[in-house]
């Protein structure tokens, strides 16, 4: 008969297995039977049997289940399996505790739920279906898994580490996810080998890339979620910890290249977001913060699309540098855009080059028809004739983009009337030739 500190060793061993919970089982049924027999008890004592089963199920079930994130908390999960106990305390000591303190520090550290997986969890991870079903389980938005095992190479003993990524913070799209978690797994330490003999030094340095990576695509994820200011945060910490690291190991200097994109792309969306609400209430508050943001953008990135667009249209709102402007938009160099071939019209509508104009929107006609930004133009227009009525020449671009691009011939007869009605006698001779033959030949 099995003495019960045998019996207590069995359970300590197999207690998270099904053969754990089954032996418990039979243990306290047996112990609670031979108790009541032993003391007579009445028929009623019997009942407690399958109360006590199920309060032995009940903490079996409790104590065996992953350690799940709290709510409002990050939750970042580790699950690593090793080939025995002597390389999980190394991997232990020297990779995921320096990893969990390297996460929780800096600005955004707090955010942060760390949860290292238990190995007999972890082994249950052995693709990567396994382990997206124990993110789920666990609540975690990022996690990596993978394992550690030691293998002879060239004669010398070797930690080898395989590590994968997987990201799902919402409220991104099963596209972006599916992004991030190949640029996390790209930059992660895929296939590491690590002599022996330097091991603390080289697991301290892996879980240093490893996190200094985990920061940067929790940055993109959180971009992506809509929270500006923490991705910013996140960026500058890994750029912080990037200051002084060997810019010769390719991972940071991916890192160090990629994060000025990413900043800019948290500041032109600021920007973009700003330029919005001017358009919605024509406060020119939001056009200094448009430029404000725009200003943070690091001068390698400076010739965006969107970053000049902004510029340009700041530009010619604030100071009427039309000149400036069309700089600007020439370098964005997007002819078969028609947006972009109507705001070049515009401005040199403004500076009363209407030869100028006709050529852009009959490459505007040739385009892919854009009608929404098309009504934000024409609004836009009718705004700055009501700020600036000498500049009636306006509507003989409302005229064209009615005509010519929309089709609303009603629109583009009122327009051209205006301008002709408007015109001096001695401006514009050859556009009011053509504004009159056109309300002419128009049927309306």
């Amino acid at each position: 008969m099995q003495s019960p500190r045998d019996i207590a060793q069995f359970l300590e061993e197999y207690w998270h297995k099904k053969i754990g919970l089954i032996s418990a089982e039979i243990f306290s049924i047996c112990s609670v039977s031979f108790l009541l027999i032993s003391a007579n008890a009445e028929l009623t004592w019997w009942i407690s049997i399958p109360v006590i089963s199920f309060v032995v199920w009940f903490l079996w079930f409790y104590t065996t289940k992953p350690p799940v994130v709290p709510k409002n908390k990050i939750g970042f999960l580790v699950c690593i399996t090793c080939s025995d106990e002597k390389e999980l305390k190394s991997v232990t000591e020297d990779f995921i505790i320096p990893l969990r303190q390297l996460i929780r520090t800096g600005t955004s550290g707090n955010s942060f739920h760390f949860i290292e997986m238990p190995q007999r969890l972890a082994n249950q991870v052995i693709d990567v279906d396994s382990a997206l079903e124990m993110r789920v389980r666990c609540k975690a938005h990022f996690m990596i898994y993978g394992r550690v095992r030691r293998k002879i190479i060239n004669k010398q003993e070797n930690h080898i580490i395989e590590l994968e990524g997987a990201v799902a913070h919402q409220p991104v799209s099963d596209e972006v996810r599916e992004n991030l978690t190949a640029e996390f797994s790209e930059l992660l330490p895929r296939n590491v080998h690590i002599p022996i003999e330097n091991d603390l030094f080289a697991f301290q340095f892996t879980s240093e890339w490893a996190e200094t990576v985990a920061r940067y695509i929790i940055g993109v994820a959180a971009a992506y979620s809509g929270d500006i200011n923490y991705a910013e945060n996140l960026y500058q910490d890994v750029l912080s910890r990037l200051q002084g690291k060997d810019q010769n190991f390719l991972i940071y200097r991916k890192l160090k290249e990629r994060i000025p994109h990413r900043l800019a792309e948290l500041y032109e969306a600021m920007a973009s977001t700003y330029f919005s609400k001017w358009s919605e209430t024509r406060n020119f508050d939001y056009l200094t913060e448009v430029d404000e943001w725009l200003d943070k953008i690091d001068e390698v990135v400076k010739d965006n699309k969107t970053v000049l667009f902004l510029r340009a249209i700041t530009t010619f709102l604030t100071t009427r540098s039309v000149e400036k402007a069309i700089d600007m938009l020439k370098r964005v160099k997007e002819s078969d855009n028609q947006i972009w071939q109507c705001n070049m019209a515009f401005l040199y509508a403004y500076k009363g080059d209407l030869k100028k104009v006709i050529q852009h929107y009959r490459y505007a006609e040739q385009c892919d028809y854009q009608q929404e930004k098309l009504f934000q133009i024409e609004d836009f227009i009718h705004w700055l004739i009501e700020q600036e009525p000498t500049k009636y020449q306006l509507y003989y671009c409302l005229g064209f983009i009615n005509m010519g691009i929309k089709g609303d011939q009603i629109l583009a007869v009122e327009n051209f009337k205006k301008f002709l009605e408007m015109c001096d006698e001695s401006e514009y001779v050859k556009e009011k030739d053509l504004a009159q033959n056109w309300v002419r030949e128009l049927p309306v």
